[in-house]
């Protein structure tokens, strides 16, 4: 799922289906409607594991967007 600058999807914002996740102090959304496979050369450079800090966010977004709760 991308990442995007929550300033420019501020009026998408819904909090379960795409929560804002913080990295390095600023404020992305996880666009979880945009879930896709992608290969990783084109993702470029690793920049943080958000796994430890928002696991739960993540999969709260893929149950409501698959199951709707």
């Amino acid at each position: 799922m991308p990442l995007v600058p929550e300033f420019t999807v501020r009026k998408e914002i819904a909090s379960k289906l795409k929560p804002v996740i913080q990295i390095r102090e600023k404020n992305y959304i996880l666009m979880t409607t945009d879930i896709t496979a992608v290969k990783r050369k084109p993702l470029g450079k690793f920049v943080e594991n958000i796994e430890k800090n928002h696991r739960q966010h993540i999969i709260d977004a893929i149950d409501f967007l698959f199951q709707g709760f």
